[in-house]
């Protein structure tokens, strides 16, 4: 898919409202605020764990889900004002296990309120507790 986000080449924006980890090295032009950890299973089972951990959020609508590419792209929008939230996934093989970059941003505003942090914590959490 041609809007995909290709992570080595991610430019983010001036504005505080997004929240990128990733694997060290993988962002060429981006500076994560955090680094991904890897996980002991192979990539195809952390594709299923990030399913099933984004399945349960709430108010999510997927745009993109490529398991073949292990590549995901959804939005979240915020209970009270609707805000939207984009959020592009892509999970690479590492070390015997896997890792993956997520790219955690919001469409309008300058601010986020630290939901987009909340969010890509809120999922590494799932995905390590497996």
């Amino acid at each position: 898919m041609s809007n995909r986000i290709d992570f080595a080449t991610l430019e983010t924006p001036k504005t505080p409202n997004w929240f990128l980890t990733a694997p060290k090295g993988l962002c060429r032009r981006a500076k994560p605020q955090d680094e991904a950890p890897v996980f002991p299973v192979a990539p195809g089972q952390l594709w299923d764990r990030l399913l099933d951990a984004v399945r349960r959020e709430p108010r999510i609508s997927f745009h993109d889900q490529d398991k073949a590419a292990l590549y995901l792209d959804f939005t979240q929008v915020s209970l009270l004002f609707r805000f939207p939230d984009r959020v592009s996934v892509q999970i690479l093989a590492a070390n015997g296990g896997a890792t993956l970059a997520i790219y955690s941003r919001s469409k309008y505003g300058r601010s986020d309120l630290g939901v987009n942090a909340k969010r890509v914590k809120r999922l590494l959490a799932a995905l390590q507790a497996g």
